[in-house]
């Protein structure tokens, strides 16, 4: 089995947390669909959430920027550091190789031995062992985790989910006191990203 290397971004994942900021607002119930065909996915969200294509994240020392980001925030929910924080972030990372889906679980260590970084990175943070995920036939891993940001306590997961040359970073979060209100939703939402 030939051996895979490539450096996650997951430190650009950190600037993601706290870069969640909304505009405008949504009204309306149920569900609503999100496809980008540029980047080859689609998911479903909940319409309490709004879009936000102003959410991004920035490149951290671990890697290169995201090829393309995506806030779903709830836009009437907690506010830190004058953004919100409760919702989604997707981001898609362009990889210089391509990743057969059995090449996918030798990323494993590489993605652990980055994990002190992002602790490092979040305020009082702590973060559950990485394990292995699968997201509608896309495999990679999830990694559940809590920390502060601006005296708000949050909780968090975040699913690296890899296909082909392309990672996919989907971050969910809420304000701890909210997490198992919000959380069955953007558990939708994630059980509906799917990978063309």
């Amino acid at each position: 089995m030939r051996r895979c290397k490539v450096v996650v971004p997951v430190l650009a994942l950190v600037v993601a947390l706290v870069c969640l900021a909304g505009c405008g607002s949504s009204t309306k119930t149920g569900l609503k669909t999100y496809s980008n065909s540029q980047y080859g996915f689609s998911l479903q969200y909940d319409s309490r959430f709004s879009e936000n294509s102003g959410a991004s994240a920035q490149s951290g020392p671990a890697g290169a920027s995201a090829a393309f980001n995506m806030g779903f925030l709830d836009e009437k929910g907690t506010i830190a550091d004058k953004k919100y924080v409760d919702g989604m972030l997707i981001a898609v990372y362009q990889l210089k190789q391509s990743i057969a889906p059995d090449q996918v679980p030798q990323l494993k260590s590489q993605l652990e031995a980055l994990m002190p970084q992002l602790k490092a990175g979040l305020q009082d943070s702590t973060l559950s062992p990485l394990k292995s995920a699968t997201v509608n036939g896309t495999p990679g891993f999830q990694l559940d985790y809590t920390y502060t940001s601006s005296g708000q306590n949050l909780q968090a997961t975040t699913y690296f989910l890899i296909k082909g040359d392309k990672e996919y970073q989907l971050t969910v979060q809420s304000a701890a006191g909210k997490w198992s209100q919000l959380q069955p939703l953007m558990a939708k939402t994630v059980s509906s990203f799917t990978v063309q």
